[in-house]
């Protein structure tokens, strides 16, 4: 699509990330490569999914599909 996505990793809190892209409501859940992602905002926003894997804070956010969120997370994670 003519979206993009932007990948991110963090040490920092969760409250602190959101804090940094505008306090957004959880909207749910995702389970992508067995890893619980926290998506939070909803369309027409960008959403923001998180997700802690191995001791890091990983954030994703943009504009492209849910599906493209899933392919970039599946590719985070097979990295």
């Amino acid at each position: 699509s003519a979206g993009y996505l932007q990948l991110q990793q963090s040490d920092a809190s969760e409250e602190a990330l959101l804090a940094a892209v505008g306090e957004r409501a959880a909207q749910g859940v995702q389970e992508v490569g067995g890893v619980r992602w926290v998506v939070y905002g909803a369309r027409p926003t960008e959403p923001v999914w998180i997700a802690d894997v191995k001791g890091v804070r990983l954030v994703l956010t943009g504009s492209a599909t849910d599906d493209e969120f899933r392919t970039l997370a599946t590719a985070v994670l097979t990295a």
